[in-house]
């Protein structure tokens, strides 16, 4: 018997419209999952700025630092060694910058300026993942892992960079507990992209809002630790200088 080829059409096309709904019906479930647990949307967008003061140790050293963003789409971060300011980075809304421990700023490089603007709008800082479609941002329901004995709910985020990020959402508690990208940790000082798996704990309300004080971020594939960030304080909506996003003369 001949199978009519638009029939197979038809069921091709009603097959591929079921899944869209499913994987839209549990993007829905699980957006909404992740929106409680991490505060509500109201509370996470009442957070205009934000401050993070951090530890970050890495294998050759360790040092304190202060991430600053706010929902104009900046961000700096001062490096401290010993008590003394070793690096800046920023980002001031179009531009990426630098500056060295000499005081002397310079223009970030494209990979550099790209990942600093990225990191804004990641889960975890100021914008709620029920944001980011409106900010030009896509969101994807990729199915569950099972990892460490949880099945894990996976979103993928795909910034408007084009930067990929799947987020492992605990179905339990609805907590970010994973993070897996493909990059280069310092970009500037090593281009080599590595799978990067992020596992955050130590997780804290701050104001009404969920934070994880702690991630470690691992090399996927040799299990090695790359770098750990402890977090000591997080100041929502602290008032904040613009002049501290705008590159010195």
């Amino acid at each position: 018997m001949e199978v009519c080829p638009l029939k197979i059409r038809i069921f091709v096309i009603l097959l591929f419209l079921s899944f869209k709904a499913f994987a839209d019906s549990n993007l829905d479930d699980v957006l909404a999952l992740y929106t409680k647990a991490a505060g509500g949307k109201e509370a996470i967008e009442n957070v205009r700025s934000i401050e993070f003061s951090l530890t970050i140790q890495e294998p050759k050293f360790t040092v304190d630092a202060v991430y600053y963003a706010d929902r104009n789409i900046r961000m700096r971060i001062d490096i401290f060694s010993q008590g003394k300011r070793v690096f800046t980075e920023a980002f001031d809304g179009k531009a990426g910058w630098e500056m060295g421990e000499d005081g002397k700023a310079k223009d970030a490089s494209a990979q550099a300026t790209a990942a600093l603007r990225n990191g804004i709008f990641l889960p975890g800082k100021l914008f709620g993942l029920h944001e980011l479609p409106g900010l030009g941002h896509k969101l994807s329901y990729e199915g569950r892992e099972d990892v460490d004995g949880v099945s894990y709910h996976i979103l993928k985020v795909t910034l408007d960079s084009g930067f990929e990020k799947y987020l492992y959402i605990n179905p339990d508690n609805g907590r970010i507990e994973r993070t897996r990208d493909y990059r280069a940790l310092h970009v500037d000082i090593d281009p080599t992209k590595k799978i990067n798996e992020s596992i955050t704990s130590d997780f804290r309300n701050v104001d009404g809002i969920l934070f994880a004080f702690k991630s470690e971020d691992r090399d996927k594939t040799t299990n090695e630790v790359m770098q750990t960030t402890t977090v000591k304080e997080i100041k929502l909506n602290p008032k904040i200088d613009d002049g501290i996003f705008k590159k010195p003369l």
